[in-house]
């Protein structure tokens, strides 16, 4: 048994054994991740990061929302000239999220009004990034510029499509999870759990995450940041030798 199925089993067994007064007991939200770390290795094809939690109240609507290590990101718009598409605007934003997804409970949108939820950092409605520059561009193009950001990154699997689901498993414990593609940026990822009652924030956690490179290509980054004419030059190297392999074969074929 690996470890999520057994954190799963865990969590399953207090949740039919824990007895009321045990429940009473809980006085702040608490979470933990199945695994505090992701390792990026060369055959990485993605992850999927497993979330329990437990809350003090039995009612209150959840929602987690995590991110990824904050980057700068220019969108770019192309326009026919002289009959050849050229990126002829752009407008550059900061404090991009590498990666950002965000799951809910059922129906929270009923009773958590939507400038709460954005003001929290929740859902689609806290995806509104301001260009460092407006450059002379209307509120429009901005916008434009703004909903292009987003699709790319919808585009790339590093934003969500529609918010993920979070499990009850009863009334305190709680369950969801989230798939971080391969090609999701390296960094510390921040994971917030909140609990919200009578519409406003009542609990609050922050849990950390570590997505990192290990192993060979880990080994192969560093060489190639730290060395960068030697790497670029050994690449030629083998691109030439396996050209001539190439041709060498085709000869004696």
């Amino acid at each position: 048994m690996n470890r999520i199925a057994f954190i799963f089993a865990a969590f399953m067994l207090l949740t039919i054994s824990m007895p009321n007064t045990v429940y009473g007991a809980i006085d702040a939200l608490t979470v933990d991740l199945a695994e505090d770390h992701v390792d990026i290795t060369t055959g990485f094809h993605g992850s999927r990061m497993v979330l329990f939690g437990t809350k003090k109240s039995r009612h209150g609507d959840i929602a987690v929302v995590v991110r990824g290590p904050e980057k700068k990101m220019s969108v770019r718009k192309k326009s026919s000239v002289l009959g050849a598409w050229m990126n002829t605007e752009f407008l550059k934003f900061e404090d991009i999220p590498g990666f950002y997804d965000f799951a809910v409970s059922d129906d929270i949108g009923e009773r958590v009004k939507p400038d709460i939820l954005k003001t929290s950092g929740v859902g689609f409605f806290a995806l509104v990034f301001e260009p460092k520059k407006k450059s002379g561009y209307s509120e429009d193009e901005v916008k434009n510029f703004q909903q292009a950001l987003i699709r790319n990154k919808q585009r790339e699997r590093l934003f969500p499509e529609e918010p993920k689901q979070i499990k009850m498993l009863n009334d305190h414990f709680f369950r969801t999870e989230f798939y971080l593609p391969a090609n999701v940026p390296k960094g510390e990822y921040e994971i917030e759990t909140l609990v919200f009652s009578d519409g406003r924030v009542s609990e609050r956690n922050v849990t950390r995450l570590n997505v990192k490179q290990i192993g060979m290509s880990a080994s192969l980054f560093r060489f190639s940041k730290e060395n960068g004419f030697l790497y670029g030059m050994i690449c030629v190297l083998i691109a030439v030798l396996a050209g001539w392999g190439v041709n060498t074969i085709r000869r004696t074929a």
